[in-house]
């Protein structure tokens, strides 16, 4: 890389004063809404049945709201992405329930 060109990839070491570091979630769950207005990514919480005794909708974590021109280059960004991370380790999997309703090809 020359002097002139920037590094995207690397962050400041330091966060810079009055600017709040960005909060970090955990999620085991996921809801998607859309519209013609918007896209809702829901992230949340839920406790697994063996736990807790019975089925519970989970706790929202973290709410995404973007335009859905944002929601597809956001699938496209992660599907390349996942692409990439599965031809360095090998396929991921996912539940075959998953599987079966919406496919597990990030090729097609």
């Amino acid at each position: 890389m020359t002097e002139d060109q920037t590094d995207l990839n690397v962050l400041p070491q330091e966060i810079p004063e009055g600017v709040q570091e960005a909060p970090e979630y955990y999620a085991n769950m996921v809801r998607l809404t859309t519209n013609v207005y918007g896209t809702t990514i829901l992230f949340g919480l839920a406790r697994p049945a063996a736990l807790t005794g019975k089925v519970t909708a989970g706790k929202a974590v973290c709410s995404m709201f973007m335009s859905p021109p944002q929601a597809k280059t956001l699938f496209l960004l992660l599907r390349q992405h996942l692409r990439n991370y599965e031809e360095d380790t090998g396929k991921i999997p996912v539940p075959k329930e998953i599987e079966e309703q919406y496919g597990d090809d990030l090729y097609g």
